[in-house]
């Protein structure tokens, strides 16, 4: 500190008012600088730490369900950074800086200087030297801080429930099942886009649902029960109904059955899963979601009831952060209503591919049919909606010319693929890969051209 010392010495304070000013200048110097720099670089220091123990749990409630509505990293970084209480961590910032063996040298240097100049402030000057230093240190120390408030969720793991048709951003309203009359259970469910998109997700068909009805109950779903017109109306639907399963079934269709059945007050489907809030908030949602584990949901939020069911599998989901829901916010919350543990929700969560990965020993054939299935797979449209009038021909050029640029594979290997594919899933393709660049609407324009059944690929929309 010896050079610190005579460099403070020489220091002109005389246009130093006070005491403050004058210790304020002096750290202003190129000599304090230095030292305080040196001293500061010695101190590691993060203000936000997933290893912080007194995280108010309301507060990442509240920012979780700003990222959910907003879409918006930032605004759940800056709603974090405003309610986080790091006052313990800052405090312990200041026992470190004050036990520095630096700190006492540096605080002796500044009043012996500044005593020459404020010689009537002989008894209180060290004390408002370390003030000063102390404050100048912190600023030092947390200009210097790479931590983020996100950071505090790396230790914070939260259930979050998935719902496949709905969009807070359009509305809040939570989708329910429908039903054919006031008795609701498995044989008066009804097959609408709701319904479907669960079944789609549960990974069992039309044929093992309506099997498994008609053998615990005697309904056959797609035959009229009487000579009603009603009755005949609802076997109508469940003969047009038709839904591509997304995967291997997440329960048995006999599980599936006894939860509907058990749901006497209807349910809104989801998938709950507790996950990592750091790496949920933080994903690339620009790739579809691939999870393992969880509860697949059958709960009624407005009343607590429903059979939700454990599963083991795993799911790919194209989803957004408006599609979740904190469960446990709701008026009746999962946890709550049935006497789950967050270890029920267990599960695991990683980015991926919506197309399946490919090994590269394959023949074309064998590459081409993992294509095919996994359209099948992933790309559903209802069966009225392309008609006959579409040119094949035409068709098929624009979904392997789009399916070979989304999945950059020989041109052979994308036509093999498609030779695959009828009209419908090659509608299904366009629409599916139209989501993700825009050129494909150019090359799906080739069969609209012909057509009115492809208007809805302008729009985004069938």
């Amino acid at each position: 500190m010896s050079h610190l010392i005579t460099d403070l010495s020489a220091f002109d304070l005389s246009g130093c008012n006070t005491v403050r000013q004058a210790l304020t200048a002096l750290i202003r110097s190129e000599a304090v600088q230095a030292s305080l720099e040196a001293l500061c670089a010695k101190i590691r220091f993060r203000e936000f730490s997933s290893h912080d123990q007194n995280i108010d749990l309301d507060t990442v409630s509240d920012a979780i369900e700003i990222f959910l509505e907003s879409e918006n990293v930032k605004s759940c970084e800056l709603h974090l950074a405003k309610h986080l209480d790091t006052s313990e961590t800052l405090h312990d910032l200041l026992r470190d800086v004050m036990h520095m063996r630096e700190f006492s040298p540096l605080i002796e240097a500044l009043s012996r200087r500044v005593v020459k100049r404020f010689p009537e402030t002989k008894k209180i000057l060290a004390n408002i030297a370390s003030e000063v230093v102390m404050d100048a240190a912190i600023n030092i120390v947390r200009r210097r801080d790479t931590s983020s408030p996100l950071d505090a969720l790396k230790g914070i793991n939260i259930t979050l429930a998935y719902m496949p048709n709905f969009d807070r951003m359009k509305s809040a309203r939570m989708p329910t099942v429908s039903y054919f009359s006031e008795e609701k259970d498995a044989t008066t469910i009804a097959p609408d886009q709701v319904f479907r998109d669960f079944m789609a997700l549960t990974g069992i068909t039309k044929e093992q649902w309506t099997k498994v009805v008609a053998e615990r109950t005697g309904v056959e779903l797609d035959k009229p029960s009487d000579d009603t017109h009603g009755s005949k109306v609802i076997a109508q639907e469940w003969k047009r109904a038709n839904w591509v399963p997304k995967g291997k079934p997440l329960v048995t269709p006999e599980q599936l059955f006894e939860a509907v059945d058990a749901s006497a007050h209807g349910f809104s489907p989801l998938i709950a899963i507790s996950l990592n809030a750091y790496r949920f908030v933080k994903r690339d949602w620009s790739k579809a979601m691939s999870i393992t584990g969880g509860v697949l949901g059958l709960h009624d939020f407005d009343n607590g009831t429903g059979d939700p069911l454990r599963f083991e599998g795993s799911r790919i989901l194209e989803t957004r952060p408006c599609q979740f829901v904190q469960p446990e916010l709701q008026k009746f919350g999962l946890a709550l209503s049935h006497g789950f543990t967050q270890n029920t929700f267990n599960g695991r969560m990683k980015d991926t591919s919506v197309f399946m990965e490919m090994p590269l020993r394959r023949t074309e054939s064998e590459i081409a049919n993992e294509i095919v299935t996994a359209v099948r797979i992933n790309f559903g449209v209802d069966t009225q909606w392309v008609t006959s009038e579409v040119d094949i021909g035409e068709l098929r050029d624009a979904a392997a010319e789009a399916l070979g640029r989304h999945l950059q594979i020989e041109k052979q290997v994308a036509d093999r693929a498609v030779a695959g594919f009828d009209s419908e899933e090659m509608a299904a393709l366009l629409v599916g890969l139209q989501g993700r660049d825009h050129t494909y609407i150019t090359l799906a324009a080739i069969a609209a051209a012909k057509d009115d059944w492809l208007f809805g690929l302008s729009c985004g929309t069938r």
